[in-house]
């Protein structure tokens, strides 16, 4: 009896590893959509960062107050299709 326990566990155990293993090699829907506006993305960040530190402020206050507009824009210009 309690050898069909273990034997139960062990296989509820391969089935959940198997299953996490699927949706790590399955491609995020996102990844896809981002994928075009990559490089859009990528100068928008890299001329908001350039520009907020030539104005004096610290680089780790650049890099998220870039971030988060240039987020607020891809996320505009997915919206407005």
């Amino acid at each position: 009896m309690a050898s069909t326990k273990v034997v139960g566990v062990l296989l509820l155990c391969l089935v959940i590893l198997h299953v996490n293993d699927a949706q790590d090699v399955a491609p995020a829907p996102e990844a896809e959509d981002a994928a075009p506006e990559g490089h859009d993305g990528d100068k928008c960040y890299a001329d908001c960062e350039k520009a907020c530190v030539d104005e004096g402020n610290a680089r780790s206050f650049c890099m998220l107050k870039c971030e988060k507009e240039c987020r607020k824009g891809q996320i505009a210009r997915r919206f407005s299709r």
